[in-house]
Order: C-alpha cells, then sequence, then structure tokens
C-alpha cells in the first residue's frame, strides 16, 4: 500500500507529465531543426501536443500550459514573443470548448478537427506576423506546416495515447 505522500507525488507526476512531455519535444525538435535542415516543412510539435492532450486530458494540459509553452517556442525559434503563446493558447480554447463533440467522433472526425485548428493556427500565425512585423513567411509555407501537422496527427496521436494509457490507465485514443 503506498503512502500518502507517493500517492501526491504519482498524482503530480501525471498530471505534470504530458506538459513535460510537450516541452521536452519542443526542446528536441528546436534542437534537430539545424540537422535536418531541408525544404520538409517543420511540424509544430507544440501544436500538435497542445491538440491531442487538451482533447484528452485537459486537466493535465490547462491553458496556462499551452500558452506558457507557446512563449517557449517563441523564445527557442527568435520569433515574435507572444505569437506562438497567443495561437496556442486560442488553439487549446478551441479544442476543450469543443471536447463534448470531438470525443463522441470517430477518429476521422477528429483528425478533420484537428486538421482545421491547426490550419486556422497556421493562418492566425501567419496573419498574427504579417500585422506585427515587418512581413511574415510565405502563405505557401503556413499551407506547408498546416499540411504536415495534419500528416503527422495519427502517428502522434497513436504514440500519444499509449503513453495516455500508460499514465492514466484509459483506453488508448
Amino acid at each position: 500500500m503506498e503512502s500518502g505522500w507517493d500517492q501526491t507525488l504519482d498524482r503530480i507526476g501525471r498530471v505534470t507529465a504530458p506538459t513535460a512531455l510537450a516541452v521536452l519535444l519542443l526542446l528536441l525538435a528546436s534542437a534537430s531543426a539545424p540537422i535536418f535542415s531541408s525544404d520538409l516543412p517543420s511540424v509544430n510539435v507544440a501544436l500538435l501536443s497542445i491538440l491531442f492532450w487538451s482533447l484528452h486530458r485537459p486537466d493535465a494540459m490547462p491553458a496556462g500550459c499551452a500558452f506558457g509553452l507557446g512563449l517557449l517556442e517563441d523564445l527557442l525559434t527568435g520569433g515574435l514573443l507572444g505569437l506562438n503563446a497567443v495561437t496556442l493558447l486560442l488553439a487549446h480554447l478551441a479544442i476543450v470548448g469543443q471536447s463534448r463533440l470531438l470525443m463522441a467522433q470517430s477518429f476521422l472526425g477528429v483528425w478533420a478537427a484537428v486538421a482545421g485548428v491547426a490550419f486556422a493556427a497556421e493562418a492566425l500565425r501567419l496573419i498574427l506576423h504579417i500585422l506585427l512585423a515587418d512581413g511574415g513567411p510565405a502563405i505557401a509555407e503556413a499551407i506547408m506546416r498546416a499540411l504536415a501537422a495534419a500528416a503527422v496527427y495519427p502517428v502522434f496521436a497513436f504514440v500519444m495515447g499509449r503513453i495516455d494509457h500508460r499514465l492514466f490507465g484509459s483506453e488508448p485514443a
């Protein structure tokens, strides 16, 4: 039988694991960017993490964590401070706001919603970058980033679903 202290540590670990995993993935993606630089679009792992965990474990990925993850991404990429923070926060709110509807959908329905939010997030990033900075990335780059996020989501969701199952004992997503 576990003591109260062990149970408390276990609960804290389970609740913080999704955010810690998202931070780790963001750090790995940022560190590997120069190594794997090519003409392929980068996958926004922060956005994918927010979309998955906000839907499946909103208690473990609250709005503050989404905002903080976006700030970290802004700092790591050297982009406009707050741009990714606002984008990830709004993506989180969009998913949490529709979570009841999305959880009743098949995986294809969830995938379509994730793709829609990914396109909306990239469009918002593009518009905010154009408004707040001198110019911005090309529209094609934003579209390719959204397509990359949508294309990678099934594999990402499979892996995160297994992690979710291990951490929380729920059925894999």
